[in-house]
């Protein structure tokens, strides 16, 4: 096994349909040179093949300090080299210059997400880009956009086209920690309803994802003086194994419902399930519901009837049940229901 992350096995593996992909994801434990990995990658496919980047944030302050942190990473492989950037198009984003002995050339651009609108007006700056990088995909704060996943698919149409061509391929590298199984582009791929503890690769549809732990970083972590005083905090095992921050993937287990309260129903595909909050405190998803009760949710308007309410509809509520879920304090009767919860939790239309 490598000392450090390399990209040699996700790039030559196949989507669920026998095609390259266009996006990579690439999660596991921190360190191990993930991101670094990517990073080096993006130059050496600019300086060898021409291929300018794009680097995605979320915010407009991240424009301008982005490619200074992104350099200190891995400026020590790329000698009598530097890599800036300046502010371009009245601050709407910025552009990434790369300098040699022989020559100083644009080689990409930083966009934020946030400023999606003002992108689309200006998109033909962005068309001799192949390459997208978003790092931290997975936020450990929950510090999302508004509609993230929506912005994103707004990026790729406003850059994915140029040169007469109604679309161009792009390549997507998503990189984090593991931090929630419930993050909007798991959510959106449908990973949160397939993730198995202990898997490597999974494989999509136009999507791979590799899974990563670096055994030689947690053994170094385990010996450190530093990590072993906070041996006992969950950010512990997080920090040096493929465990999410804030979820606990361990959470199917029947559960006794003497004394259990019940909270609503939620209809799915024509089945009924039950939401019960535990004498223990423990939210809880079970196939015993109650079909007749007055809070009868549907999941999608497939359910949707006079006699329920849409899951948009009670955003409160479902923020609620997140956050007890990212809480570790969510249970569920059977992978059925666990599947069904996670539809609910990331309000799937």
């Amino acid at each position: 096994m490598e000392k450090h992350y390399r990209l040699d096995n996700i790039l030559k593996t196949k989507d669920l349909d026998g095609n390259t992909p266009d996006i990579f994801i690439i999660t596991g434990s921190k360190g191990g040179g993930k991101s670094f990995a990517v990073k080096e990658y993006l130059i050496n496919e600019f300086l060898h093949k021409s291929k300018k980047f794009i680097c995605l944030v979320r915010k407009k302050d991240e424009l301008n300090s982005y490619i200074p942190a992104f350099w200190a990473d891995v400026k020590n492989k790329f000698l009598n080299t530097d890599l800036y950037s300046v502010s371009s198009g009245s601050g709407k984003f910025a552009e990434v210059f790369i300098k040699t002995e022989d020559f100083e050339i644009s080689c990409g651009y930083v966009i934020a997400l946030s400023m999606v609108d003002k992108v689309k007006r200006i998109s033909t700056f962005f068309n001799d880009a192949d390459n997208i990088f978003l790092d931290e995909f997975q936020s450990e704060t929950g510090d999302y956009c508004a509609e993230e996943i929506t912005k994103f698919f707004a990026i790729n149409d406003a850059v994915g086209r140029g040169f007469e061509q109604l679309t161009r391929k792009l390549t997507y590298f998503l990189v984090s920690n593991m931090v929630s199984l419930l993050n909007p582009y798991f959510v959106a791929l449908g990973i949160h309803k397939r993730w198995q503890s202990g898997i490597h690769f999974m494989r999509g549809h136009g999507w791979v994802m590799e899974v990563y732990r670096n055994k030689y970083v947690a053994e170094e972590k385990q010996q450190s003086g530093f990590y072993r005083a906070f041996s006992d905090a969950y950010y512990f095992n997080y920090s040096i194994d493929n465990i999410f921050l804030l979820d606990n993937v361990q959470f199917i287990a029947k559960q006794n419902l003497a004394g259990a309260r019940y909270l609503m129903t939620i209809k799915h595909n024509g089945i009924f399930y039950g939401l019960w909050i535990l004498q223990n405190g423990r939210y809880y998803i079970s196939l015993k519901a109650d079909r007749n009760f007055h809070r009868l949710f549907a999941i999608s308007t497939k359910d949707h009837d006079e006699n329920t309410c849409l899951t948009g509809a009670i955003s409160a509520q479902v923020s609620m049940c997140r956050k007890q879920f990212n809480a570790g304090n969510f249970r569920f009767e059977s992978q059925e229901c666990k599947n069904i919860g996670m539809d609910f939790l990331g309000i799937r239309a």
